[in-house]
């Protein structure tokens, strides 16, 4: 059967990053367009959660080479990992249509980081990377990606809004 993870997550979220990085045309005529704080403040989230997971990714690797382990196996057992985690996020997150609104949004969004944080690390910390070390990385990354995700949500929520 075909997973998602096939393609190997980390090495597609570092091309996304790469081409992120290249939007900074789109974030500077979004904030001549509309000048607001958010715009900035997401941009700056966007960035952080792009260089972080690019840290949390070499931290990773290197320490599982020092062990021994080969990139792929630790690709692949947190591929199967991730997709499992999906499995799980499908079942706290209701349909588009009956989403909740920002606040309620803020809420599961943040406890949604909170599991995906405690099985990266339990995954990162069983391939011999310290826990004070990851959570140098993990806890910034989490401030950055909910604030990514509950702008997005919102956003998608104005245009459903716009759209009826």
């Amino acid at each position: 059967m075909h997973k998602w993870y096939d393609k190997y997550v980390w090495d597609k979220a570092v091309k996304l990053g790469q081409r992120l990085s290249n939007a900074d045309t789109l974030f500077h005529r979004a904030t001549e367009l509309y000048p607001s704080e958010k715009v900035h403040e997401f941009k700056e989230s966007v960035d952080s959660v792009i260089n972080t997971t690019t840290m949390l990714r070499q931290m990773v690797l290197a320490t599982a080479e020092q062990r021994g382990v080969p990139p792929d196996s630790v690709k692949e057992e947190f591929g199967v990992i991730c997709n499992d985690l999906l499995d799980e996020l499908k079942k706290l997150f209701p349909p588009p249509a009956e989403a909740p609104g920002h606040e309620n949004r803020a809420v599961t969004v943040n406890a949604m980081l909170d599991f995906i944080d405690k099985i990266f690390l339990q995954f990162a910390i069983k391939l011999g990377v310290s826990e004070e070390s990851l959570k140098t990385y993990s806890d910034p990354l989490k401030f950055h990606v909910q604030i990514v995700v509950v702008t997005i949500g919102t956003f998608h929520y104005f245009i459903v809004q716009l759209r009826a």
